[in-house]
């Protein structure tokens, strides 16, 4: 695949990033972005759950391509302003299924703490009292800690 200028990329969470550039190389996806830090980087691309599936953007946010299963960080390069990261996909069978399946947990959780937020600014105008919406918010709050995911 030959990289692309001027993108985005999102990920299962939601998260959009802007990027320089995305190429696959020798089973290597190497994502170019430029003003964030490498710790900012690493941080984010050492969360597999959130590599499972890469969507790849235009600028208008149409999506034009999809990467999976590159959720090994394999390292950093950088070139003057420029940061590329290099993923690598799973070799093993079982980590592929868990991380695969965290990644379906994370976004079922995305989903979940979305549709939180509006059924909270629905229920706001019924007759439930605060404490019932702030125990619909804790339940969503527990799922997440009983997942492992933040």
């Amino acid at each position: 695949m030959k990289g692309f200028e001027f993108m985005k990329t999102r990920y299962v969470d939601g998260i959009v990033l802007e990027t320089e550039s995305v190429e696959l190389e020798s089973n290597v996806l190497k994502i170019t972005h430029k003003g964030m830090t490498a710790e900012e980087l690493q941080a984010f691309y050492t969360q597999r759950e959130k590599l499972q599936t890469i969507e790849l953007l235009t600028p208008s946010d149409d999506v034009y391509g999809i990467r999976a299963g590159f959720v090994c960080y394999a390292g950093l390069n950088m070139f003057g302003e420029d940061i590329t990261v290099s993923l690598v996909q799973e070799a093993d069978k079982d980590s592929v299924r868990i991380t695969k399946a965290l990644a379906d947990a994370l976004a079922a959780l995305t989903q979940a703490t979305e549709a939180n937020g509006t059924a909270t600014m629905a229920l706001q105008g019924t007759d439930l009292n605060t404490q019932e919406v702030n125990t619909l918010a804790a339940e969503v709050d527990y799922i997440a800690m009983m997942t492992g995911i933040e």
